[in-house]
């Protein structure tokens, strides 16, 4: 056990450094879990805008009524000097124009992004629409069904908020950016301090082979993710309550144990290489920003247009985050461990291309 023990000797030094990242993130993951409730939650903004409906078919005049259900619509006069006026001074946010043969064009305001915002609510309400009328559905009926789908009565009220998830949620939904970074900081500097030329050698003076070293590392490595897994959740439970029992919230554990192991899969990659703390205090911030953000952790995916969602499905953190919706949600079905599957199956890519990278470095030194 010569590698284990000296590698939680080496976890032993680290200590301050891994109390003071948990500290700080610890109270970061309250304080957004906290933030993610209630009246905090994400909301669903009532844009200001105007619609001429130059068409006059059904789709047009629905499509009309169900974006007076969820923005508030201004009736202006269709002039061109008028409506850019109108945009400037912030009056309108989105114009929009749907002419003869639903063809639809828009004007957004210059150097603002709620234009986007309209045009998925736009292109989500057509292609419902137009789902249920291939389906056999008359005009009536079809808008009826998309406005039942689009659950607009639940998602927006008068004031145009939406109701928030529990807690429990949102602390899960952290769970991502928090471990990641967690144990980029603290776990990768140990290996790497392991694998260093000196200290490796030492050990494999003893009648000790590379597997059995390696074994023991994977142990150490192991032992002290599964200590942070388990501290995340004692957190957890401090952060909110007793929910972890009540209803399906105890299928969190097994997703984010899932997540877990692919993000180990990460710091071994991570790893191979002879990197200073600054250096890995940066490729941390990189890994867990940018999958916070492409993946619907930072921002809901119910935003997200068809090519954003396509980029999040390649990332490990989107199928971790669909695994949470689910759960929330109270569905717990074959596609939510499917999602837990998933996660797995990037790990086994991760750890596998740890080890390429580890047999090359390998083979560099060697010559």
């Amino acid at each position: 056990m010569q590698v284990f023990n000296t590698f939680f000797k080496i976890v032993k030094k680290q200590l301050p450094s891994f109390i003071i990242y948990f500290s700080i993130f610890g109270v970061l993951i309250g304080f957004m879990s906290n933030m993610g409730t209630g009246n905090n939650a994400y909301k669903e903004t009532r844009m200001d805008i105007a619609v001429f409906n130059n068409d006059g078919s059904a789709k047009a005049d629905y499509l009309e009524e169900y974006l007076g259900t969820i923005h508030d619509v201004m009736v202006i006069e269709d002039d061109e000097e008028t409506i850019q006026d109108y945009l400037y001074f912030q009056v309108l946010d989105y114009v929009l124009y749907i002419d003869e043969g639903f063809e639809l064009t828009n004007i957004k305001r210059p150097g603002s992004k709620t234009g986007i915002y309209v045009d998925n609510h736009i292109a989500n309400f057509e292609k419902t629409y137009d789902a249920f009328v291939l389906a056999g559905y008359s005009d009536a009926e079809s808008y009826e069904k998309t406005m039942e789908a689009m659950d607009t009565a639940d998602l927006v009220s008068l004031k145009g908020e939406s109701g928030g998830k529990p807690t429990i949620f949102y602390f899960y939904l952290y769970f991502t950016y928090i471990v990641i970074a967690l144990l980029i900081n603290t776990l990768a500097p140990v290996i790497i301090a392991l694998n260093r030329k000196g200290v490796k050698e030492r050990s494999m003076m003893s009648p000790f082979s590379d597997r059995k070293r390696n074994g023991q590392i994977i142990a150490g490595s192991v032992l002290f993710s599964l200590v942070i897994w388990g501290i995340m959740n004692i957190l957890s439970l401090v952060v909110c309550g007793l929910d972890l029992f009540k209803a399906d919230n105890l299928y969190y554990l097994p997703n984010s144990v899932c997540y877990l192991i692919l993000s180990v899969g990460v710091v071994c990659i991570v790893s191979n290489f002879n990197l200073k703390a600054e250096a890995i205090s940066m490729i941390s911030n990189i890994v867990s920003l940018s999958l916070s953000f492409l993946s619907g952790v930072f921002v809901p995916m119910e935003i997200f247009g068809d090519g954003m969602m396509r980029i999040a499905k390649c990332t490990p953190t989107y199928w971790y985050v669909r695994g949470c919706y689910n759960i929330s949600e109270g569905v717990i079905n074959s596609e939510t461990f499917m999602y837990m599957g998933i996660q797995l199956l990037f790990a086994l890519a991760f750890f596998a291309v740890a080890l390429v990278i580890s047999k090359r470095v390998k083979l560099s030194r060697a010559s």
